[in-house]
């Protein structure tokens, strides 16, 4: 839901560039605080909230959020494996294989 919040108030683009991990973890640091702030009462119905109210009350939830602060990290391109330096010239074979009386 979180996602399709994002989606819905900055686009598409904007919600596939995000960490999503990062906003669910910010949202839920933020609902924490307000739990403490906010007396009881106020989060008694929440509970019985449906979807389309819940997909509501994010939306207004993100609509504010500094997208920026939320960019997924990029992997770069991965490093190829080194050369053998050691014992290179032989090739590996299982001790199990060695023990059975084979070799390759």
């Amino acid at each position: 839901m979180i996602r399709a919040a994002v989606r819905g108030e900055h686009g598409d683009e904007a919600a596939e560039e995000r960490s999503h991990f990062s906003l669910a973890a910010e949202l839920e640091r933020t609902v924490e605080v307000m739990e403490l702030a906010a007396p009881e009462e106020v989060w008694e119905p929440i509970p019985r909230w449906t979807a389309e109210q819940m997909g509501a009350w994010l939306r207004s939830v993100m609509r504010p959020v500094q997208l920026d602060r939320y960019k997924k990290a990029k992997r770069g391109p991965k490093k190829p494996k080194p050369r053998r330096t050691r014992f290179a010239a032989k090739k590996h074979v299982a001790t199990a294989r060695l023990s059975n009386g084979e070799q390759t």
